[in-house]
């Protein structure tokens, strides 16, 4: 087991190289917001530094926008009846779409939140995910948003569909471990002390939000979804073995 752990994460750490470029990229568009002080001391010291807020305006308007067109009032969804419509499917489509409305907007509180994060962080990165599961410790569904920072996959994949790996970097204080590993999400193992370093783009989205990373005793960890041929659960065809590579996460 430990070195597999290892071989995935070596892999994690080739698919964190590939795309330095772009997160340089994204590090330095974030200094164009405008949302931080800077003390600076070229051409001299204490030197008057202002940046336009077009950029922020940009992303501001745009998130207003998505907003107000995918969560209006009456709710986020809407159902479409296929084929011929009759009463019955009709009801049937109502109902549907009143329970789908009521998970999200009132037994999922968190919902609406993690969308405006999201059409906030979208526009500025490029890309931006949700990720929508069941949590044991919540006793029910929950969709939170991803930033594409926390999302890892080889720079040079077209798609999340063919990708060969998909690494979720999440973070998680010793409390929130142990309802997981209590109600047996996580394997019961010793944690160890939290790591301290942190990756520099999640270093300026701290810098731009106020949080302050010596203090974040949170615990790193990396949701691996990729191909594995594990011995015992190896593809077959014909009662032999093929050596197929199946996805699983680990």
């Amino acid at each position: 087991m430990e070195s597999l752990a290892s071989e995935l994460i070596s892999e994690y750490t080739d698919d964190l190289n590939s795309r330095k470029d772009w997160e340089t990229t994204i590090q330095e568009g974030m200094d164009l917001l405008g949302l931080k002080v800077e003390e600076r001391a070229e051409p001299w010291e204490g030197a008057c530094g202002i940046t336009h807020p077009m950029l922020t305006e940009a992303v501001v308007r745009y998130q207003a926008e998505m907003i107000m067109e995918t969560v209006p009032a009456s709710g986020p969804v809407r159902t479409k009846v296929l084929g011929k419509e009759t009463p019955e499917k009709v009801d049937a489509a109502q109902r549907v779409e009143n329970d789908m409305n009521y998970r999200l907007m009132d037994e999922m509180p968190e919902w609406r939140t993690e969308q405006e994060r999201l059409y906030w962080s979208q526009p500025l990165m490029g890309s931006a995910f949700k990720k929508v599961y069941y949590d044991p410790s919540m006793g029910r569904q929950v969709s939170m948003f991803i930033p594409a920072d926390d999302l890892i996959v080889s720079y040079g994949e077209t798609s999340l569909q063919s990708a060969q790996r998909i690494t979720h970097r999440m973070r998680k204080n010793k409390n929130e471990i142990r309802k997981l590993q209590v109600s047996g999400f996580y394997h019961d193992v010793e944690l160890g002390d939290p790591p301290r370093d942190i990756a520099n783009l999640q270093k300026k989205r701290n810098e731009l939000t106020g949080i302050d990373a010596i203090n974040d005793t949170r615990y790193r960890l990396l949701e691996i979804h990729t191909y594995l041929d594990l011995e015992g659960y190896e593809d077959e065809k014909d009662g032999e073995v093929t050596g197929i590579a199946l996805y699983r996460i680990s």
